[in-house]
């Protein structure tokens, strides 16, 4: 007689899993800790809480074998994305104990003149004439800002030679930022892709699973919404659960009705 399969498998190009068969015995005393409270079923318990009760469903117990899954896909795209390296900054070493000139403050506008001027209160010829002071103020400000970064780096040579090899590093890594974030976009649209596949190969794979089992002796001192919560589990393939549900169904009518 041929053994029943057990676990993954690959049929027809689909995952497959297949509950462990029980024989008669272990079909007697999973009803016994059914009916005697030792045993919680998944009967009862709403889809949604399922991996909530039953953790290992959370946390992947139940995922088929990566084996076999790139037996029909090929490898499985890496699950980290690749690290973006760290910004260049300036070689300090090269920098001289000169502080550089400060960046000189640029004058606005008047607001509240040029809120009269709007409101006519104020000629154009005022208007104009305090804006073309303030842009000549501005304007003489950045030219001896300019003499002055002049002088500066004339001064010190190597300034501009690390300031350019500063720049040069700096559209590299740039570039470099730029073709990891692509193969970033790529790699996760891969693994979306990959995943999709994976859903239709495992559509139908769970279909002989009749029910989770949880031992009560092991179960967490936390519980949700009234429902205990396991970090084991048993599966019961769906022919033998028929019949110990039929059981259970059976001795539950029959103790309702005993003649006391």
């Amino acid at each position: 007689m041929t053994e029943p399969k057990t676990g993954w498998c690959i049929e027809e190009d689909k995952l497959r899993y297949h509950p462990r068969r029980m024989n008669p015995e272990g079909r007697r005393e999973t009803l016994q800790g059914l009916i005697q409270g030792s045993l919680y079923s998944s009967h009862h318990v709403p889809a949604d809480l399922l991996p909530m009760v039953f953790l290992p469903i959370a946390l992947g117990g139940l995922a088929p074998p990566d084996e076999l899954v790139e037996q029909l896909l090929g490898p499985k795209p890496p699950d980290e994305p690749e690290r973006l390296p760290e910004a260049p900054v300036l070689d300090k070493s090269q920098l001289p104990s000169e502080n550089p000139p400060e960046v000189p403050g640029i004058l606005a506008y008047d607001e509240k003149m040029a809120l009269e001027w709007r409101w006519a209160e104020v000629s154009d010829e005022d208007w104009a004439e305090h804006k073309a002071g303030i842009d000549e103020e501005n304007a003489r400000r950045q030219a001896a800002y300019t003499q002055e970064v002049a002088e500066y780096e004339a001064r010190h040579p190597l300034l501009e030679k690390a300031k350019r090899d500063h720049q040069a590093a700096r559209e590299a890594w740039e570039e470099e930022v730029a073709r990891i974030e692509e193969g970033n976009a790529t790699l996760k649209q891969r693994q979306q892709e990959y995943r999709d596949q994976q859903d239709s190969l495992s559509e139908g794979a769970y279909e002989e699973i009749g029910v989770f089992l949880g031992d009560m002796g092991q179960s967490s001192p936390a519980g949700i919404n009234g429902h205990p919560m396991f970090f084991s589990v048993q599966i019961v393939h769906k022919e033998d659960w028929e019949r110990i549900w039929k059981a259970w169904k059976a001795e539950h009518e029959r103790l309702k009705n005993l003649d006391v």
